[in-house]
């Protein structure tokens, strides 16, 4: 899409719609990545008209909305089916895309050696991939492009054959030159998958 997206992580379901939607065109944002919360998702799960008014009013004005959710627990075999029920309790809302924030490195359990922590967060996204009604975008630090980070495994490879839509690299510096380099390389290596960036 033409313009910037942003991650929009503490919305209240309650925001004047119209007012947040003005903020969005003065800033030329296009796109927005709504993080919900526990007693967001329950409160839409069982009435979604405050959502519905949102992505209404976005899509008349040519802003996609898309649904955020990251929680490093979901990687866990034990914890994965809560990311399901979200997805499941979700599914009659017309976001226009999932997006997964889903950070290895955040996952303070200690049961997993490294690889297999990557190796589940791997299977939570391609479960999540396979539930999900709308389509799906993954965020990723910039090391998890290159296998020889990740344990041999080729992450973007992998993404391309659950089918996945995006993934989103999140850079923590500002040199231009290097990140161009990168997603330049990525993309030439993994036509299929579209790459963003994202800044932190």
């Amino acid at each position: 899409t033409k313009g910037y997206g942003s991650y929009v992580w503490n919305y209240a379901l309650d925001l004047p719609v119209t007012k947040f939607l003005a903020q969005l065109q003065q800033f030329g944002v296009r796109r927005i990545l709504l993080s919900l919360n526990a007693a967001q998702i329950n409160a839409i799960a069982a009435n979604s008209r405050p959502i519905d008014q949102l992505l209404d009013q976005a899509h008349r004005q040519g802003i996609q909305v898309e649904l955020l959710l990251g929680d490093p627990g979901w990687i866990l075999p034990s914890q994965r089916g809560k990311l399901q029920t979200i997805l499941q309790r979700l599914r009659h809302i017309g976001f226009d895309g999932l997006h997964l924030d889903i950070e290895p490195d955040q996952l303070e359990d200690t049961t997993l050696t490294r690889e297999n922590r990557l190796t589940a967060w791997l299977e939570t996204i391609r479960q999540a991939k396979n539930t999900a009604v709308w389509p799906v975008g993954v965020s990723i630090h910039p090391r998890y492009l290159d296998a020889q980070h990740s344990f041999g495994t080729c992450i973007p490879c992998q993404f391309a054959q659950f089918g996945i839509r995006e993934v989103t690299v999140m850079f923590y510096s500002r040199n231009l030159t290097k990140i161009t380099a990168t997603l330049q390389n990525a993309m030439q290596k993994h036509p299929a998958l579209i790459f963003s960036l994202a800044q932190s």
